[in-house]
């Protein structure tokens, strides 16, 4: 019981705050009013049935009034929580990038516009469902499970609170690469995860065309260098050979050698 109190006050509740509103009341103000009630009556005051008509009274209008202030101030809390809930809902829902929550049994709990778009699940079909079942490759599942029965045992895991790059599953089947950022949350029903996913389809796209045309860069470079060097040795080759044709049938012969030396060289 004494437990149970405890977390009660400490509650951020509804209830949580009426009992940290009431419980002071009752337990201060009642036996004070009593006393001092008690204590005009034993003086000539008032009779018996008077003081007991008063002590009543005044703690009504007590528990009243502090019923009234807590409940104002729940109303207020209420509000600012709605106004908060509606705030984060439209970040949600206006993401550029899908946005997930999983419970701890691996159960789809939200699924924004953008997750509807990248999966082909719409929001009704896939809340509810697994991640297993819905955006997991098969080959991932049992990894899916492992991992995750051993963060709820342990509190450890290896792709938590940061950038992971995998694979993912639209729900005609087909696979892409993902961007992945995961972040859980401890809540009174257990673990919730918050999962922002990004479509890395375009991107690794343009790196895959990027890194060829660097290496299409590389072969025209190399090759432009051996086009160089083979003009050179031509230009040796056309030269012995032109003077050559016009000197002496001794000359020619060293002419001719050069050239070909030239030629072996290359």
């Amino acid at each position: 019981l004494d437990l149970g109190i405890a977390a009660l006050l400490r509650a951020r509740s509804p209830g949580g705050m009426l009992a940290r509103w009431t419980l002071p009341a009752i337990l201060i103000v009642t036996p004070a009013s009593g006393w001092l009630i008690l204590q005009f009556e034993l003086a000539g005051y008032y009779g018996a049935p008077l003081g007991s008509a008063m002590f009543v009274i005044t703690n009504v209008v007590v528990v009243v009034s502090v019923l009234w202030v807590a409940s104002r101030q729940i109303d207020r809390i209420n509000a600012a929580r709605r106004q908060e809930h509606g705030l984060n809902r439209a970040i949600v829902e206006g993401a550029l990038d899908a946005f997930i929550v999983m419970d701890s049994a691996g159960r789809i709990a939200a699924w924004n516009p953008q997750a509807v778009a990248m999966f082909g699940w719409s929001h009704d079909e896939a809340v509810g469902r697994t991640v297993v079942d819905t955006i997991m490759p098969p080959e991932h599942g049992e990894a899916h499970q492992r991992g995750l029965a051993r963060f709820i045992a342990t509190g450890e895991s290896r792709i938590l609170n940061r950038r992971n790059e995998l694979l993912a599953r639209r729900r005609d089947g087909s696979e892409f690469p993902i961007e992945l950022m995961i972040t859980p949350t401890r809540m009174n029903a257990g673990w919730v995860f918050s999962g922002f996913i990004r479509d890395m389809t375009v991107q690794k796209q343009t790196e895959a065309g990027l890194r060829q045309a660097q290496k299409m860069e590389a072969v025209g470079q190399l090759t432009g260098g051996i086009a160089h060097d083979f003009n050179n040795l031509l230009s040796v080759v056309i030269g012995s050979l032109d003077l050559a044709e016009g000197a002496p049938a001794a000359e020619q012969r060293d002419l001719i050698g050069s050239a070909l030396a030239a030629a072996e060289r290359g």
